[in-house]
């Protein structure tokens, strides 16, 4: 499922607006539903959720956890933005300019993939994970390369003007995109926790 950019800039907004406005919890839990798919995201988030709850209500200060859903949000929220947008769409709306979050928003996945085949490897040669010498070599060479590709890739590729076209109309899944953002939005406000 992708979905324009312009979309997921709404559901962002929803999103974030939801979470500092009315309630942290529903925006905390829809986005988890979207992340589906990182069920180790959702496990490591549902971890820490908790025990940072026991932790603050054990020092009474249990005001402080919307914060941390508040935060989780927002990271989800970045999340969902780098799995689901359409990079094309960012050229499409913002032009040139929108080269720099096209990048960032490819090479997010591209990091986080790195990263598990790189403890996958290690898990099966018998490496311990917290041997960073070991581990950093792999990833420092695969950061040095990509480094190298976007500079190709912004001095050769993309010289000269760019015309782009704006595609606004809303696909299928831009519209459950926001029918998601818009239904947590009305959840938060009927169910005031």
């Amino acid at each position: 499922m992708k979905v324009k950019f312009l979309y997921i800039l709404v559901f962002s907004v929803l999103i974030y607006a939801n979470s500092i406005f009315f309630n942290s919890v529903i925006p905390f839990l829809v986005t988890l539903t979207v992340l589906y798919r990182r069920k180790w995201i959702i496990v490591i988030e549902a971890i820490i959720g908790i025990l940072s709850y026991l932790i603050l209500g054990f020092l009474g200060k249990i005001f402080i956890y919307e914060y941390t859903l508040r935060a989780f949000s927002i990271v989800n929220v970045f999340l969902i933005s780098s799995d689901y947008t359409d990079k094309s769409s960012i050229i499409d709306l913002l032009g040139s300019k929108g080269v720099p979050l096209a990048i960032a928003l490819t090479y997010y996945p591209r990091f986080y993939d790195l990263m598990q085949n790189v403890a996958f490897y290690a898990r099966i040669r018998k490496i311990n994970l917290l041997d960073l010498k070991r581990l950093l070599v792999p990833i420092i060479v695969e950061t040095v390369k990509v480094a190298d590709n976007l500079y190709v890739a912004y001095t050769v590729k993309l010289f000269g003007k760019y015309n782009y076209k704006r595609n606004l109309k809303p696909s299928r899944e831009d519209l459950i995109l926001l029918l998601i953002g818009v239904a947590a939005l009305c959840l938060s406000v009927v169910l005031n926790i």
